[in-house]
């Protein structure tokens, strides 16, 4: 594995063996990244694809393996509490019985055949970190059956939200006047 930065994004290339969601979270510790999204490419040997089944508040997992083509990958990540959380899609196209398939979902663990190509964008802000953080890790807690975590985990959520959209709301309004006149152009 090896990434560069440029600017605040990483480029990151994945070699054969590499498993691409701890590889990811293990670059984020590394740079102290809080927060980001993610988009990727490659070429893989397994994949653990996991969909949601809202009627038994569980994941359906299913595990593949051979050549998997990873046409569109993308997440995010999020610290909560010390510690990184993922949310990443993934769609693959592979051939079985001579026949193209697609398997795609929420990613558990891929790892790369040949190779893989990441975009790592680092994201701040406080808002847009409690809304991606919200439905992985109540999705998580759901999965362990623990709703009151998960309800928890969405009331402080929403307290960061209105503690901090509501000043900026209220302010907006009293100086509307004054943003208006200035992007007019004109006086008051």
């Amino acid at each position: 594995m090896d990434y560069r930065k440029l600017g605040s994004t990483i480029y990151i290339r994945m070699d054969r063996g590499d498993e691409i969601i701890s590889t990811l979270l293990d670059i984020c510790q590394r740079e102290n990244i809080q927060s980001a999204t993610y988009n990727g490419i490659g070429g893989c040997s397994a994949a653990s694809i996991q969909t949601f089944d809202p009627a038994s508040g569980t994941f359906h997992t299913e595990e593949k393996s051979g050549m998997l083509e990873l046409v569109s990958m993308m997440g995010n990540v999020v610290e909560e509490e010390g510690r990184l959380y993922h949310h990443t899609h993934a769609l693959f196209f592979y051939v079985e019985d001579g026949k193209h398939k697609v398997l795609g979902g929420h990613l558990k663990e891929t790892v790369v055949l040949y190779t893989a190509e990441i975009e790592l964008r680092p994201v701040d802000g406080l808002i847009l970190s409690a809304t991606t953080v919200v439905l992985p890790r109540m999705a998580y807690e759901f999965e362990k059956r623990e709703s009151d975590k998960a309800n928890e985990i969405l009331k402080t959520s929403v307290q960061y939200i209105w503690m901090i959209g509501l000043p900026l709301a209220v302010g907006a309004c009293i100086y509307s006047k004054d943003f208006i006149s200035i992007h007019k152009g004109g006086g008051s």
